[in-house]
């Protein structure tokens, strides 16, 4: 268990970030960092593209009349927004749900359903007090957004929770996804769902989230298809914070144990065998080899390589995993040894966050509660400890056989609560 000023040092000492010297809230990338994130970023976006999405990227700067079409939109966004000092009809993009609404009323949206994401920064006013670096800061980055206009925003949001469980899948991160109670809703959704990770011994985070916009901006932007219906909204949300949140997750003994599909390099091979075995390296894209004189080096850095190369005096070659699995093959089969040895050290990373997840349970830093779905059955619960927040609900997996912990009637759901961070 760690402290996050721990974590954020071990972080740099690995060459990952580091904390600004002109503002401890500001975070630095460093090259590892870098590359770390560029993997984040392409993951995300692939898995977006894979899903018939259309990537843009929309302007920084809002103007004010596009911005205050959805007056419930204004009023929330417009606080915590940064505005231009000399011109107070732009603002700095803080969410994009009005962008988009407005270049679907232009018309510039030639398919039907419009899915499309970016990847962007986003800046929003927080609290000095509240700022921890890349969990809350005022300039989130990288931002990846989505938004769709669809007939079915449900249908559309059932996607997306697929698509987030994917990324999680592969960034090895358990996540409970749950819905927002009222109060903590996206204020013009029909309904939020948000997907919160545990930083063992420190909180709970939001990692993503999905709100069903309804037609909430469908009717201020005249979005309506050919046949006279309103376009029906949603939008999602997923940041720097996730890619925190993993990193955090997988630290282990001072190192930072990455999960495959974020580890700048896959594998660590000798120069001389390097040198001689070029063709067989096909498997893994060259820029994510490292070449390494000294294997003692190598395991000294902060951030660890999942696979090892060597070659037996029978011309076999050895893979071995740093979770202790090894494989012996011959050059043909270097390809398949390598799949499976990489899904095997991405099963154990899972493994392995799935027990902290669950030890948060014993350690009052995420607790669940069974609730009939009434909201003042909630309020004992809120009031029961003023460190832990109502993070949301979602369904029982036992039906109804318990009872709602403050009314005693049936409970068909499990609400959970959270220290927050």
């Amino acid at each position: 268990m760690m402290a996050l000023r721990q974590i954020y040092r071990l972080l740099s000492r690995a060459q990952i970030i580091d904390r600004a010297p002109w503002h401890f809230t500001d975070t630095i990338w460093r090259e590892t960092g870098l590359q770390i994130r560029q993997l984040y970023e392409n993951l995300i976006t692939q898995e977006f593209k894979r899903n018939g999405y259309e990537q843009l990227l929309m302007p920084s700067f809002i103007p004010k009349r596009v911005l205050s079409r959805q007056a419930q939109h204004y009023r929330d966004v417009s606080q915590l927004s940064f505005s231009v000092d000399d011109d107070r009809d732009f603002y700095l993009r803080a969410t994009s749900e009005c962008q988009f609404a407005d270049m679907a009323a232009s018309g510039l949206f030639l398919h039907w359903p419009i899915r499309t994401f970016q990847v962007c920064s986003v800046f929003r006013k927080e609290s000095v007090d509240k700022v921890m670096p890349l969990l809350r800061s005022i300039e989130i980055d990288p931002f990846i957004e989505s938004i769709t206009f669809s007939s079915s925003a449900k249908n559309e949001v059932n996607s997306e929770l697929t698509i987030y469980q994917n990324i999680f899948k592969k960034l090895c991160l358990p996540v409970y996804a749950t819905r927002r109670p009222p109060w903590d809703t996206f204020p013009e959704a029909r309904g939020t769902i948000a997907f919160d990770a545990v930083i063992r011994g420190n909180g709970v985070s939001q990692v993503a989230s999905v709100h069903d916009l309804g037609t909430a901006f469908a009717k201020p932007f005249k979005l309506a298809r050919p046949n006279g219906s309103k376009m029906q909204q949603t939008s999602s949300g997923i940041s720097g914070r996730a890619l925190f949140v993993a990193l955090a997750t997988h630290v282990r003994q001072g190192r930072v144990v990455l999960p495959s599909a974020l580890c700048p390099h896959l594998l660590e091979i000798s120069s001389a065998f390097y040198a001689k075995g070029k063709a067989i390296l096909s498997c893994i894209d060259a820029s994510r080899i490292t070449i390494s004189n000294d294997r003692r080096e190598a395991r000294r850095s902060a951030v660890s390589i999942p696979l090892s190369l060597e070659r037996t005096p029978a011309n076999q070659i050895v893979l071995s995993s740093i979770i202790g699995t090894r494989k012996i093959c011959d050059v043909d089969q270097l390809e398949n040894a390598v799949a499976i040895l990489l899904e095997e050290y991405d099963q154990q990373l899972m493994l392995r966050a799935q027990e902290l997840f669950r030890a948060a349970l014993k350690t009052k830093t995420l607790e669940e509660y069974d609730w009939c779905g009434s909201i003042p059955c909630l309020l004992p619960v809120a009031a029961k400890d003023f460190n832990m927040r109502v993070l949301g609900f979602g369904n029982s997996p036992e039906g109804d056989r318990r009872e709602c912990w403050t009314c005693g009637g049936k409970s068909t759901l499990i609400c959970r609560t959270g220290v927050v961070l």
